[in-house]
C-alpha cells in the first residue's frame, strides 16, 4: 500500500494515495513516514486539520523525524 500510495501521489491522484496510506496505517500504525506522506496529501488538498493530525502523529512516533516538522 505504501508503494502504490507513493505512485498515486506522484501521478497527482491524492485521494487514492490517501486511501492506500490509510490502508498501510491500518496494517502497521507505527511508521512515521506513512503518516507524513498522508499528511502531505491532505495538505495539498487543503485538508489542513487532517494534515496537522498526521504530521503530529509522525512526530509522536519519531520525534527525531525532521521532515515531519516542516
Amino acid at each position: 500500500f505504501v508503494n502504490r500510495g507513493w505512485t498515486f501521489r506522484q501521478m497527482g491522484d491524492l485521494e487514492k494515495a490517501i486511501a492506500d496510506y490509510s490502508s498501510a496505517i491500518k496494517i502497521n500504525p507505527n511508521k512515521a513516514q506513512v503518516y507524513l506522506n498522508r499528511g502531505w496529501c491532505h495538505k495539498r488538498l487543503g485538508k489542513f486539520d487532517d494534515a496537522l493530525a498526521d504530521f503530529n502523529q509522525a512526530i509522536e512516533l519519531d520525534p527525531k523525524y525532521i521532515n515531519a516538522y516542516r
